[in-house]
């Protein structure tokens, strides 16, 4: 069994451990975690809001969008954008966030380099790898994806300088993106992002995504589907590659984890049934103080101590911002007509949600990596979509941009030298 990462002695005290492998290369299969889980008796009753407009599997898509953002000013090129989205000590609503980092404008050679890769990827098969592409297919969120073109001005990674870092810390390369929609989201930015560097996808060995407004499961020949299984699951391979040349990438939403992981049995026959990162989420959904801690708590008290013990090691992401008409961004239950008003920036930066979470992992007294995003996502309410098929603003979700991908590798890859040097100590 993996021995849990507590912080290290210099700041809990005592004495300092021995060195140990944190990744072992081989471990038990998943069966064993869902007969431990079984015997357990893990059943776990979430507060869970059930609100169309909050981002679960069936909820808000976008649609087309032209130039003109939803907030009803005019998105402009790139150059014009990237200089009216500052994130310096005043953010896009004026007041300070604190950060020294921005949203600029991608390079030409940057641009002309994702370009030439995204023909491997967008409408192959998905039409979700595709710049602009909003959640559900319906969406063609905008005629001129510009305002898209921007990276953050701090560090950022891409998803092969993490793959190699999983291969050379003993890491099996498989990704379970735990939680609701915009983990889904992440599972297909994953997939999009292999097929750009060369991965081809086995299109009959996994589970296409159920969800009835995504719509392009019937691209794939996947034999393993079914409605009450994993969300997602793709095996990818590149040959060419000495590190991770086979990847599974996996999503599913926290209640099937709730229900002791009974239901997904497809997910203990694939290939990557041996270990990963798990990286996972809990947000879009609270609406009230305490949510967070509730139900993470419940995650990390009963199921990541298993998930370690089979190999499994835990990252959390942080929320990405919503940009509803509230104060906060936040979701609103009771608030009249809150999704025919457009997405906008945010007013008030006060977010319990990243708090609550950041509170939890300090005090498992362990160290247990988390991705940040909640800061870089707070000015982007430019990049959601609407949703015009019921004619309501999503901004929850976020249109198809690789850029903004690029701050969740970062911190799986900053995660990944945490859990190294916590392993030292």
């Amino acid at each position: 069994m993996i021995e849990p990462r507590r912080a290290p002695s210099s700041i809990r005290g005592g004495t300092r451990r021995k060195v140990f492998n944190i990744f072992p290369a081989s471990l038990a299969n998943w069966c064993g975690l869902t007969i431990a889980l079984g015997l357990l008796g893990v059943n776990f009753l979430l507060f869970f809001h059930n609100c169309n407009a909050l981002g679960n599997s069936d909820s808000l898509n976008g649609t087309s969008m032209d130039k003109h953002s939803l907030n009803g000013t005019l998105m402009g090129d790139r150059d014009s954008l990237a200089e009216g989205i500052p994130m310096g000590k005043e953010s896009l609503n004026g007041t300070s966030v604190g950060s020294k980092h921005r949203w600029i404008k991608v390079t030409d050679s940057e641009l002309d380099d994702y370009r030439a890769k995204e023909t491997k990827a967008c409408r192959r098969p998905f039409e979700h790898c595709c710049l602009g592409q909003g959640r559900q297919l319906l969406t063609n969120s905008f005629n001129d994806t510009s305002h898209l073109e921007v990276k953050w001005s701090g560090p950022t990674s891409d998803l092969t300088s993490v793959l190699d870092a999983m291969h050379d810390n003993n890491v099996p390369c498989n990704l379970f993106f735990v939680g609701m929609s915009t983990s889904g989201d992440m599972a297909i930015g994953s997939l999009c992002e292999l097929l750009r560097e060369d991965y081809t996808l086995d299109d009959t060995n996994c589970v296409a995504y159920p969800n009835h407004r995504w719509a392009e499961g019937h691209k794939l020949n996947c034999t393993n589907s079914q409605a009450d299984s994993l969300q997602q699951l793709y095996h990818l391979t590149n040959t060419n590659r000495s590190k991770c040349p086979e990847v599974t990438i996996s999503h599913t939403p926290i209640p099937l984890l709730e229900k002791g992981l009974n239901s997904i049995d497809a997910f203990w026959k694939h290939p990557g049934s041996g270990g990963g990162l798990v990286i996972v989420n809990r947000g879009v959904h609270c609406t009230e103080p305490g949510c967070v801690t509730k139900n993470l708590r419940r995650y990390t008290e009963n199921i990541m101590p298993i998930l370690r013990s089979h190999g499994w090691e835990t990252m959390f992401r942080e929320t990405e911002h919503q940009h509803f008409a509230t104060s906060n961004g936040y979701y609103e239950e009771g608030v009249a007509n809150l999704t025919s008003r457009p997405c906008r920036p945010i007013v008030n930066n006060s977010d319990y949600r990243t708090t609550e979470l950041h509170d939890l992992v300090r005090s498992l007294n362990e160290t247990t990596p988390i991705i940040a995003l909640e800061e870089a996502t707070r000015p982007l309410h430019y990049m959601h979509g609407f949703d015009v098929e019921r004619s309501i603003y999503d901004c929850t979700h976020y249109t198809f941009t690789p850029w903004k991908h690029k701050l969740t590798w970062q911190g799986i890859l900053d995660g990944l030298r945490t859990l190294n040097a916590a392993a030292l100590v």
